[in-house]
């Protein structure tokens, strides 16, 4: 009986292993930094499907973005983006590639009635790989993640990076869900996701998000928050730590729980406003991203207040850290020459 068992449970494995199908979804998701006329620097992201894009842009001054809509003309290669309120379109063409956008994008920039046209220019800076895992009939892994495209080698080798940073939870999760078959535990879907994007990109900075979500039973899924940030010198590219960005023997620890504990309860964050919590240790103040609109925190359900509630997010503009930004360090080239000047000076 014992015997009849064991076979029994490596044909079911065996079985298990076979039906594990993993598939490259075709790309059609990018990354381009490009201009407005001269002097207008932008970051835009676009995903397409069939012949409708979809996607985002924002202003380097800024750094808010804008949702994007739109279509291409694989014909001719046309493209034409609209923000939601229609009021800014970008009309060009792409480059094209087999089933997708080449390397460049350009044509004109236009706001409102059309009457000011500019010129545009977009240079791809990565594409987006899609992998999706299933296990047998109930489980399901995807992933994907942004595969920089640069002359620069040092730039190169970031993406190889945030793939092995994804590597050791994607293991686990299909680590489980094998055991999970073999013990017949698995009676419902499972399902993990573990998706990083651009936040922003430059030669010298570049800023990535990741979104985990699992579920493996229960209410409901697990969602969290990751990040990476590479500063880009001396060829190397360095993973940032939350302390690196200011000056030594700083209190930015404290400016920084300060802002996120004060705007947290302004927006009813549950355990801030009840008093359970009331300021951030560093490795409690979540992941960090950078852009120019300033330094975004993460607080996924659970940190900060019930599930109900949901994920938090809080932008710190840089212009409330200037006291403790270190003017040499990977913020400078957005707080501006002028401002770390004066930092340096103190």
């Amino acid at each position: 009986m014992r015997k009849y068992f064991s076979s029994l449970t490596i044909l079911t494995f065996l079985l298990f292993t076979a039906l594990v199908n993993a598939q490259d979804k075709d790309e059609t998701k990018y990354y381009y930094i490009g201009k407005i006329g001269d002097e207008q620097a932008l970051q835009m992201e676009l995903s397409l499907e069939d012949a409708e894009l979809r996607g985002s842009y924002y202003n380097d001054k800024t750094g808010i973005p804008l949702p994007l809509s739109g279509e291409v003309n694989t014909s001719d290669s046309k493209i034409s983006l609209y923000t939601k309120s229609g009021n800014r379109e970008f009309n060009g063409e792409f480059s094209p590639i087999n089933g997708g956008l080449g390397t460049y994008i350009e044509g004109a920039y236009s706001e409102q009635d059309g009457s000011i046209k500019i010129p545009f220019k977009l240079t791809k800076v990565a594409n987006y790989e899609f992998i999706l895992i299933k296990q047998g009939a109930n489980v399901e892994t995807a992933w994907s993640y942004p595969k920089l495209i640069s002359k620069n080698e040092v730039i190169q080798k970031i993406s190889p990076k945030i793939k092995d940073r994804m590597k050791p939870e994607i293991e686990e999760f299909q680590k489980n869900a094998k055991e999970g078959f073999m013990a017949d535990a698995i009676s419902h879907g499972w399902q993990f996701n573990y998706n990083y994007t651009i936040e922003y990109y430059s030669e010298k900075l570049i800023s990535f998000t990741g979104q985990v979500y699992s579920y493996t039973g229960g209410a409901h899924g697990n969602t969290y928050y990751v990040s990476s940030n590479y500063w880009i010198s001396d060829g190397e590219s360095k993973l940032l730590k939350l302390s690196e960005l200011f000056k030594k023997d700083s209190d930015y620890l404290k400016v920084l729980s300060d802002y996120c504990i004060n705007d947290l309860r302004k927006r009813g964050a549950g355990w801030v406003v009840s008093g359970d919590i009331k300021s951030f240790k560093e490795d409690e103040i979540g992941p960090f991203a950078l852009s120019p609109r300033g330094i975004q925190f993460a607080f996924a359900p659970y940190a900060v207040g019930s599930y109900a509630e949901g994920a938090y997010f809080v932008t710190i503009d840089y212009g409330h850290l200037q006291k403790v930004i270190n003017p040499e360090g990977p913020l400078s080239q957005f707080v501006g020459p002028s401002k770390a000047e004066s930092q340096i000076e103190e």
